[in-house]
């Protein structure tokens, strides 16, 4: 038995709320990973708060899926655009800046690139904004606007050299 002891569920605090709150609280996630330079777990967040509302959208318009399609991200995402052309811009926005694809190969092995450089954040400040956008198409909450206004990082990038 090892002398380090197991995490058990109740250590980590979670606690199971509705969807509302858990794709605000991701966005909210994403925010304070990009201020902290934790670019991967920002992505993450990002697609965890684009899976939730793809699967309310889901559940509440009955999406059925057939043939190639599969109840993934990429497709929950493609149906919806496809379904609305209104909103079909604005999720689009959302795929290629998280570079979902059909096969939703969040579990290749890639990492993000750190580098030192101005404005490096930048383009996770602009997927932030891409997926705050989709979000509010149907959930137009106030509180979550401000989370795509880009922040003074207090991340100093350091190079490695």
């Amino acid at each position: 038995m090892s002398t380090v002891s197991a995490v058990k569920k109740t250590d980590l605090r979670l606690m199971k709320v509705d969807r509302e709150s858990a794709m605000e609280h991701a966005l909210k996630e994403a925010r304070v990973c990009i201020n902290a330079g934790a670019f991967c777990a920002c992505l993450a967040m990002l697609r965890k708060a684009l899976d939730l509302w793809t699967a309310e959208y889901r559940d509440r318009f009955e999406l059925v899926f057939g043939g190639k399609e599969r109840d993934t991200l990429h497709w929950r995402l493609q149906k919806i655009a496809d379904a609305n052309p209104i909103y079909a811009a604005t999720v689009h926005a959302a795929i290629n800046g998280l570079k979902l694809d059909a096969n939703d190969a969040l579990h290749d092995e890639v990492m993000c690139q750190l580098v030192s450089a101005p404005n490096f954040t930048q383009p996770y400040w602009e997927v932030l904004a891409k997926v705050v956008n989709v979000v509010l198409l149907t959930h137009p909450w106030h509180s979550i606007r401000e989370l795509a206004i880009p922040s003074k990082s207090t991340y100093k990038q350091v190079s490695s050299d």
